[in-house]
C-alpha cells in the first residue's frame, strides 16, 4: 500500500505540472504543503534550502501550480432542488 505522499507525488508527476523539473519534485510539493498548512513563504524557503537553494517566489509558484490542478467544481448552494420544485 503506498503512502497518501507518494500517490500525491505519482500524480503530480503524472499530470506533469512542472514543465522542468531542476529541483526535485519532493521538494516541490513539500514547499508547497508547507505553505499550505501556514508557514510563511519566506521561512518554507529557509527550511526547504536546507537541503536545496530555492526562493520564496518559487514556493509561491510551486504552490499556485498544485492548487490549479486539483481545483474541484462547487456546487452552487444558492439553487435547492426538492423533487421538482427548484428554490432560488
Amino acid at each position: 500500500m503506498e503512502l497518501p505522499i507518494q500517490q500525491l507525488i505519482e500524480e503530480i508527476k503524472a499530470k506533469k505540472v512542472f514543465g522542468r523539473n531542476k529541483k526535485r519534485v519532493e521538494l516541490k510539493i513539500l514547499s508547497a504543503l508547507l505553505y499550505f498548512y501556514g508557514l510563511s513563504l519566506r521561512k518554507t524557503s529557509k527550511f526547504i534550502s536546507l537541503f536545496q537553494q530555492i526562493s520564496h517566489e518559487s514556493v509561491r509558484i510551486y504552490y499556485h501550480r498544485i492548487i490549479e490542478n486539483f481545483k474541484t467544481t462547487r456546487v452552487d448552494e444558492t439553487k435547492l432542488k426538492l423533487e421538482d420544485f427548484v428554490w432560488q
